[in-house]
């Protein structure tokens, strides 16, 4: 939002505020040749700053068949596609495991195409900016990266700051003109000085990016006033959206679903799941909802998306005038970065996530995680040619990849590394963490991974604390069928008669450790481990569970690591209940198992009878527990909630 003091100033960028951004040009260009989308940008971006393109952008060649040829070059490097394949690979198992010829490409046309597409007028911002100018109150600044076009070009203008939309600014900072261009900061210092807006004293510089909120305070007659939802409409309009989410993954789809919600705030107009890795859930149901509504209805309504929007989905619910809630944020677009969660500071703690998969696996996933200095290394069981693979194929399931990993990389640790299978959302990943690695691992808080130096991803007790692995039994029990095989393959594994008699901790090998937590055993150790999977004589299945029980005793040193479990969803998710919260939510989730107890044939047709009784009161149960993990979000941003909550003993 502005700030008190009105701006003199209004700065705007060009590209993708003004205009519509050139880049759907580059991405369209490369699905039609069929290639790994983002090669293009890859190869201009790495040419920085001598590269054609960005020389043309400072003005220091001119736009002739001589730039078309160095433009072209810059597109063909043997050596940057390679490279960039490679990571390519890493992300889509089903590309060729043979690095193609480098994709012949035409920089003459793809230029033009993406320079032309560019003068499309964003049709918001366009007269937002004609009513600013109208206006008289504000200086009207722009600064964009351009192309001074040379006499016979289409685009050619004799002036150039004559067109229709450059003549609205009484300041253009044009990089072709000026010598610099964005991202050099040199460009923002010239832009912002004082000069160039008539010597005004202490002037108030207003920057206009992709923030519309701003736009709707300077112009509110484009932005009708909407009505502010409460924490009960909030929490239905979740529950809409995360009853689509359920059902999408039942459908073997990715779990993002999104929901548009009237401007009575209550009535649920359109729903829509993620159709795949291109057409999201929010971008889909933005484009449906400008269909059957006008631009006026839609700026009232509200969209539900179980989890932040991406660049493309952002983009295309801001141009349907649509405003955003996230179930875990209560985000509207006109908020700034600076008041999204995730407060605590894991910039600097550097994280590898090391994925544990098949060939078939899709792990696109891995690429909505935001984290910082986040290097994903993708291990393939069946593929022996794959950049990372264990020894042999398909042995001992993720255990034989996990100690691999820590085998091969034991030099060169990351301070963190966490350990997952390829599905986004797993059975064992709780409700509370949105079944969703990508949440989980999103609110997971670094800096109390590194004191605790081992932490699995799951926290509930279920099968698993505090004593569920007895190493003195001896009789077969079918529920815990590596029971039986425990004893002696931890005293194979670690050299040693001195066993625990138990074992306990949650399920399921998916976890956070610390380079120092490995380094606890020299690298003979891990060499040892993958002996034993390699030779034993157990099932894949049987020796891949045999090493869920062993994780703690590794890093360290204990048979038994059951942190209570609302004190570990607070201190590592910042996810904190009160007690009012705890005894609420254990009622329910006991009303919860009955009701799915029910959940068969019969039961179903017996509900089905009573009115769906059961089934809405299920929804109901997941619309309370929703809100509850709002309200709990909430306190865990604050330390010193935390640590309030953190000392109570109940």
């Amino acid at each position: 939002m502005v700030a008190i003091k009105q701006p003199k100033v209004l700065l705007f960028d060009i590209g993708g505020v003004c205009v519509i951004s050139p880049f759907q040009s580059i991405l369209d260009y490369e699905l039609s040749l069929g290639i790994p989308p983002g090669w293009i940008n890859h190869s201009i971006s790495k040419t920085a700053p001598e590269g054609f393109w960005h020389r043309l952008e400072r003005g220091e060649i001119i736009l002739d068949d001589a730039f078309y040829a160095g433009f072209n070059e810059d597109l063909h490097d043997p050596t940057r596609w390679a490279s960039f394949y490679k990571v390519q690979q890493s992300k889509n198992p089903n590309l060729p495991k043979e690095i193609p010829p480098v994709p012949k490409l035409d920089g003459r046309w793809l230029f033009n195409d993406m320079m032309t597409s560019s003068t499309d007028l964003d049709p918001w911002m366009y007269p937002a900016l004609k009513n600013l100018k109208a206006s008289g109150k504000f200086i009207l600044a722009a600064l964009s990266n351009t192309v001074i076009f040379p006499p016979g070009h289409a685009l050619y203008r004799a002036d150039f700051f004559a067109d229709p939309l450059r003549g609205l600014f009484d300041v253009f900072v044009s990089s072709a003109h000026v010598g610099l261009r964005k991202p050099d900061p040199k460009i923002y210092q010239y832009a912002l000085n004082e000069e160039k807006y008539g010597g005004i004293e202490s002037y108030a510089p207003l920057i206009m990016d992709t923030e519309r909120g701003t736009a709707a305070v300077l112009v509110p007659s484009l932005f009708p006033e909407r009505k502010s939802m409460t924490p009960a409409q909030i929490a239905a309009g979740i529950q809409a959206a995360l009853i689509v989410q359920r059902r999408a993954v039942t459908f073997g789809k990715r779990p993002f679903a999104a929901a548009l919600v009237g401007p009575d705030n209550d009535t649920v107009l359109l729903t829509h799941q993620s159709v795949d890795q291109v057409n999201h859930a929010e971008s889909e149901l933005a484009r449906l909802a400008y269909k059957h509504y006008t631009k006026e209805f839609l700026w009232q309504c509200t969209l539900f998306s179980t989890w932040e929007l991406c660049g493309m989905c952002t983009a295309t619910v801001y141009g349907s005038r649509v405003a955003i809630q996230d179930p875990y944020r209560t985000l509207n677009v006109s908020r700034t970065h600076s008041e999204l969660p995730f407060a605590h500071d894991d910039s600097k703690i550097t994280i590898n996530l090391v994925v544990a998969t098949l060939r078939k696996d899709d792990i696109s996933w891995t690429e909505d995680i935001r984290l910082p200095n986040l290097n994903v290394i993708r291990y393939v069981t069946d593929d022996m040619k794959a950049p990372y693979h264990p020894p042999i194929p398909k042995k001992g399931r993720e255990a034989m990849i996990y100690l691999t990993y820590m085998h091969d990389f034991y030099d060169n640790l990351p301070d963190v590394t966490i350990f997952t299978h390829a599905d986004e959302s797993p059975w064992h990943v709780e409700r509370t963490l949105n079944s969703s690695l990508v949440f989980a691992m999103s609110h997971l808080d670094f800096s109390q991974v590194l004191q605790r130096q081992y932490f699995n991803l799951r926290v509930s007790w279920e099968n698993a604390c505090p004593d569920w692995i007895n190493t003195t039994k001896t009789e077969y029990d079918d529920n815990k069928q590596e029971e039986h095989f425990i004893r002696q393959a931890f005293s194979e594994i670690f050299a040693t008669n001195d066993i625990p008699e138990i074992l306990g901790g949650p399920c399921c090998s998916q976890f956070a450790v610390t380079r120092d937590a490995v380094r606890r055993h020299p690298k003979s150790q891990y060499q040892r481990s993958m002996t034993w999977l390699m030779q034993t004589d157990l099932e894949d299945f049987l020796s891949g569970r045999v090493w869920e029980h062993f994780w703690p005793w590794l890093f360290k040193g204990q048979a038994v690591d059951c942190p209570i479990e609302w004190k570990s969803y607070c201190r590592m998710y910042h996810i904190c209940y009160d007690l009012q919260s705890r005894k609420l939510l254990s009622k329910l989730e006991e009303e919860r198992k009955d009701l799915e107890k029910k959940n068969g044939l019969f039961g179903k047709i017996a509900d089905l009878l009573n009115g769906m009784e059961n089934k809405k009161r299920l929804e109901e149960i997941d619309a309370i527990m929703a809100a509850e993990l709002v309200s709990a979000l909430e306190r865990g941003k604050h330390e010193a909630v935390r640590m309030q909550l953190l000392s109570d003993s109940l």
